[in-house]
């Protein structure tokens, strides 16, 4: 009786079992680099993960920076605004004494 594979008999003692042998590297050899191909598509999709963080990261940064800036033209706006609003209401009492006049009572 004749197995598949070159040179395989019934098991007597002319046996060759290298195709078995070979047939499991193979098959351990694909394994590998199916393995290896999903641990390199993870690996890629985490770069570029990465990069996309890093650009928002740039993005907020960037962001924070202009809204300081706004924020501290507000803050001067509302300072000028103050100074103003004060001047207004002291300037009529203060004319009043230069002139002479008391001041009205508020």
């Amino acid at each position: 009786m004749t197995l598949p594979g070159p040179g395989f008999t019934s098991g007597g003692p002319g046996s060759d079992p290298n195709w078995l042998l070979s047939s499991a590297a193979q098959c351990g050899a694909t394994v590998v680099a199916i393995v290896a191909g999903l641990l390199v598509t993870r690996l890629l999709t985490l770069r570029s993960e990465r990069a996309a963080a890093a650009r928002a990261a740039e993005e907020y940064a960037e962001r924070a920076t202009a809204q300081e800036g706004k924020r501290d033209e507000c803050l001067r706006r509302v300072q000028e605004q103050q100074a103003l609003d004060w001047l207004s209401a002291c300037l009529p009492r203060l004319v009043q004494v230069l002139r002479g006049r008391s001041p009205p009572r508020p």
